[in-house]
Parts: C-alpha cells; structure tokens; sequence
C-alpha cells in the first residue's frame, strides 16, 4: 500500500460508501470511517438502506477527497464490506464513539479491505484501488 493513500485515509473522517440497490440502481451514503490496519471501518444503524443493500450484495464502491487550500488528493476504492460484530471489536467501536453512551449492540461494524493499485488508471491527484473480490 502506497505512502500517498495511508496519508489520505489517516487524514480524511468522511467518505462516501456506494452500494447497490435491489434495483440495480445506486445508493451514495455520506459515512464516518476509520483507517486500522490497511481496513477501513465504518458503523451505522442496522436499518440503514446501505447496510440491507451491503446485507444482499456486498460489494461497494468507496470515494474519500482530501483537499486543503495548496493540493487535493482522492481515493477510489473498489471492495467489497465485511460487516464485523462491534461488540467483539471495542477498540474500533470505541473510536467511533468516545462519550460512551452507545452500546455496540446497537449498532453494525463494518470493514473492507483497501486492496491494490489500479494501474491502468494513473493520475497524480487520483488514487484508485481495487479488491478482487466476488460479491457474496
């Protein structure tokens, strides 16, 4: 994993989680996500759209923008989610919400792997990765 998306993905708090509709169509969801050991994870309600559409076709597509007044940097993620129990996964959970007023049954933890470089996509201010990785 390249230098360049480390630093985007450990400076950036949002992004926007795609997912697949049963339609076909698109869902963009804007998302609070944290970067952990080559993962990104990310949390929300059960009943989300995202998370029904993740539930019956897990692959999804991730944006992350960076920007600041002297350079912009995005990552494209192409991956697939793993949704992880937050109550076995604490310190992740933790990290999502200090106050410690939420309970983790309430909620589902999700990760997807960051993957490889796309290559054949190479643009200097432009991330893309991809997970070779077939829905479930």
């Amino acid at each position: 994993m390249s230098d360049e998306i480390v630093d985007v993905l450990k400076n950036t708090r949002h992004m926007t989680l795609s997912t697949v509709c049963e339609n076909g169509s698109p869902w963009g969801t804007p998302v609070r996500f944290i970067f952990r050991c080559g993962k990104i994870y990310w949390t929300n309600v059960d009943k989300s759209v995202h998370m029904g559409n993740i539930r019956r076709d897990n692959r999804i597509f991730i944006s992350v923008v960076n920007y600041d007044q002297e350079k912009y940097r995005a990552a494209y993620i192409k991956t697939v989610a793993k949704q992880i129990a937050a109550v076995k996964n604490p310190e992740i959970f933790a990290k999502f919400f200090k106050s410690g007023k939420y309970n983790p049954k309430d909620f589902v933890l999700c990760s997807a792997d960051i993957g490889r470089p796309d290559a054949s996509k190479p643009r200097e201010d432009r991330l893309y990765y991809y997970v070779n990785e077939e829905a479930k």
